[in-house]
């Protein structure tokens, strides 16, 4: 409940307007301040406008997390080899869990490798990033002057393209016969076409030691010390008997 007291006698900088009447909350049964009904209404207000945003989180968000959980926790059914999902979070079932952690740090785990060198990429690309960005930034800031929006507009403007377009710009670059293998070998630093895009982590590069290929096999040996290599042909098969050596 609110009262309105007539400042015009009272101390006028009290706030700051002597000629108009001052809103004042007046205490409630148990004592205390009581809102006045213009704050419920806008209370009010707030949660309609939020309610329509909260039940489209609760639709795509949370049920569908939901459902994911309850089909990891669930069952499998023996003939059709379908999930069979469970709802009743009391009867889930860890074993996929345990499954899957095994996978990433069990004795024959595969997927631990992978995951290492994804933090260790995300680890590389925030560094590199940041070593790049921060004296860009620090630039733009500083020394731009009057062309500051020219540099604005130039670091942003990559950002306009969509993600789809700039991942098959990356895979155009990346690819067997892309421009960084063109590059490359025209450096000659590789002696094959690198399948970036294949999870090649390690490029044989030219000087190196060793190079393995997936479609070399180890038939090349050296024939004598100080010689080139020297690949022996596997024999052909026939059916046949005039292209293997003769018996007699």
């Amino acid at each position: 409940m609110t009262t309105a007291v007539d400042n015009r006698s009272g101390d006028p900088g009290a706030h700051g307007r002597g000629r108009w009447p001052v809103l004042r909350r007046s205490a409630g049964r148990d004592g205390r301040s009581a809102a006045p009904p213009e704050r419920w209404g806008l209370r009010a207000l707030w949660v309609t406008l939020a309610a329509p945003g909260a039940v489209w989180l609760i639709i795509l968000f949370v049920v569908p997390f939901y459902v994911m959980l309850a089909v990891a926790a669930g069952s499998v059914n023996l003939l059709l080899q379908s999930p069979v999902p469970v709802w009743n979070p009391l009867h889930w079932s860890g074993s996929s869990f345990a499954a899957v952690w095994h996978d990433i740090v069990g004795p024959q785990a595969f997927l631990g490798p992978p995951i290492v060198r994804t933090f260790v990429y995300t680890a590389i690309a925030a560094v590199l990033s940041l070593a790049i960005a921060y004296p860009v930034a620090y630039f733009v800031t500083r020394y731009a002057g009057r062309r500051k929006t020219l540099f604005l507009v130039l670091l942003i403007a990559p950002f306009w393209v969509s993600y789809m377009m700039r991942m098959l710009a990356w895979i155009d670059l990346l690819q067997q016969n892309g421009y960084v293998n063109r590059v490359l070998s025209l450096l000659h630093l590789v002696g094959h076409q690198v399948n970036w895009l294949g999870g090649e982590h390690q490029p044989s590069f030219s000087g190196s030691s060793t190079a393995t290929s997936p479609t070399s096999s180890s038939c090349c040996s050296p024939a004598s010390t100080g010689s080139t290599p020297a690949c022996s042909k596997l024999p052909a098969t026939s059916g046949s008997g005039g292209g293997g050596p003769s018996g007699g």
